[in-house]
């Protein structure tokens, strides 16, 4: 599932090697060998439906005394921000995937981290060295809590469990409720209770004295992707993919307030210091705070990208978000105004932009989608789906059978549908025509499986298609090099370039039958 990081080229590369000739092969390696792009995350982008490069930083942690401020990415690294140095003073990497979730215990000795390796690891903050490590999960690891006693360890996966683990006794329960992951887990102040968010749309309540479910608050309309306590205790916030924040008051467990961001993805709460102001990140890059008496927006300002996690600072006057391209940002607040205070970029994070791709990797995208649905890769290899998608992809999805996947593939189908289904339509004409005959070309000499579905669709496609008759030799011209074209990227050898000419004439005369054919009809 989520944190799986590759190269885009590597990952598209390597899953063609099986099927492309010995020559092609070894141009394909250098290829990827010299290759600038960024990495990119493709399950993160997929879900996103945006560049989310391997480098984001995905959570954000602060000790009591505010000296120290741990940083997670998407590759697994840990960071340590020191806050009266002003700099990063340590980093090493973590877990093999992402960093989800970071909290360090009460007195500071002890940092607690959950991964996409399906890990949950504790480090000395002497040394930063591992003193243990937990696999109670069998999904990736979203969230970690500790409560105040430091006795009870509770986190929450992928695998839609909530689980305890005692730290004296090694003992472990499992607690079940969730139907979907769960993303974000959080303790009331006497640590008797924990609040537990999930993409199934809910936030249940456990009692952890007894380790029973004692409420489910519903109301949110989409996942709901973090939560956040205020400092009295007295309010939860929970942030979805609805457009909303909403406000629980802790003691009734009832809705109390709702903030709304209408049509964009709310993806982080937190409350200011005195309980006054909600902060949310969003999908739209922004930073906002609502007065939590008036319920009314009173600033707001960018953030460049995806804010992944707030922290308000110890001192009341200080926020801290972490974004997914540019860094950690420091923000001065007032119940007023918001400045920019400080910007603090480690050195491997790559803002993410999307590089092209080639014929082949948009081919062996679609192959998997159709072909590979049981394979536990297979987020990784469609993802990118939500960057490069097009008309054809669509169709495609159209017909995916969603509920019968896997829960974590369910939701990255269900993205890229969205995705996909707003994504602006191309106009038919020459251009797009010569596009997929183009790639069916390379298709059948690559001996892919999406040959056929894709020579049906095109097929289809040119039926619908008008030419203007004055021009039509013209156009037909320009879609047959835009076929010569694709395939003399892949032919190298005598043999490849007879039967790259082979393929060529072949869909050349399927194509003008297709075109005589639509003429006569006129």
């Amino acid at each position: 599932m989520a944190g799986r990081i590759l190269l885009l080229t590597l990952l598209f590369f390597t899953l063609l090697q099986h099927d492309l000739p010995a020559q092609e092969k070894k141009e394909n390696q250098k290829a990827s060998e010299t290759a600038k792009s960024p990495e990119f995350d493709p399950v993160a982008t997929g879900l996103r439906a945006a560049p989310i490069p391997s480098t984001a930083i995905r959570t954000a942690a602060i000790n009591k005394n505010g000296s120290l401020i741990a940083f997670g990415t998407g590759e697994g690294k840990i960071s340590i921000w020191d806050t009266k140095q002003n700099k990063f003073t340590h980093e090493w990497s973590g877990h093999d995937h992402w960093v989800f979730d970071l909290t360090f215990d009460a007195n500071s000795e002890r940092l607690f981290s959950g991964g996409g390796d399906n890990k949950t690891k504790i480090w000395s903050s002497k040394d930063w060295k591992l003193l243990k490590t937990f696999e109670d999960h069998t999904d990736d690891v979203h969230s970690v809590a500790l409560t105040p006693d430091e006795t009870l360890l509770i986190t929450g996966g992928d695998d839609a469990n909530v689980i305890v683990r005692n730290l004296k006794t090694g003992e472990v329960t499992i607690l079940k409720g969730h139907t979907a992951q769960v993303t974000s887990t959080v303790l009331s102040l006497d640590g008797k209770q924990a609040f537990s968010s999930s993409r199934d749309q809910t936030i249940r309540v456990w009692d952890l004295e007894n380790f029973k479910e004692v409420a489910v608050l519903t109301g949110h309309q989409e996942d709901v992707l973090h939560l956040a306590i205020d400092k009295s205790g007295q309010q939860l916030a929970s942030a979805s993919y609805d457009g909303t924040a909403r406000l629980w008051d802790v003691k009734s467990l009832k809705q109390i307030a709702s903030f709304e961001i209408p049509k964009r993805w709310v993806t982080a709460v937190e409350f200011s210091n005195d309980s006054k102001l909600l902060f949310t990140g969003s999908t739209d890059f922004m930073l906002r705070a609502f007065n939590i008496r008036s319920k009314k927006e009173i600033w707001k300002i960018s953030t460049g990208s995806d804010v992944s996690d707030l922290l308000s600072l110890p001192d009341a006057k200080t926020l801290l978000a972490s974004t997914s391209s540019h860094g950690i940002k420091f923000y001065d607040y007032t119940n007023d105004v918001v400045t920019t205070k400080r910007v603090a970029v480690p050195a491997y994070v790559v803002p993410g932009h999307a590089p092209p791709i080639s014929t082949l990797d948009y081919l062996v995208m679609h192959e998997a989608l159709l072909f590979e649905q049981s394979s536990e890769d297979w987020g990784q290899k469609i993802g990118l789906l939500a960057l490069y998608g097009d008309a054809f992809s669509r169709t495609l999805m159209a017909d995916l059978k969603t509920n019968e996947l896997p829960a974590p593939k369910q939701e990255l189908a269900k993205r890229l549908k969205d995705k996909l289904s707003i994504s602006p339509q191309e106009a038919l004409g020459t251009a797009l025509i010569g596009k997929y005959w183009g790639r069916l070309a390379v298709a059948e000499f690559s001996d892919l499986r999406v040959t056929e579905t894709l020579r049906d669709w095109v097929t289809g496609e040119t039926r619908k298609w008008s030419p203007t008759p004055n021009n039509f030799e013209k156009e037909l011209l320009s879609v047959e090099l835009k076929i010569q074209k694709e395939l003399a990227v892949l032919s190298k050898s005598d043999a490849d370039k007879k039967r790259a000419k082979e393929i060529e004439s072949a869909i050349v005369t399927e194509f003008r039958k297709l075109a005589d054919e639509k003429n006569e009809a006129k």
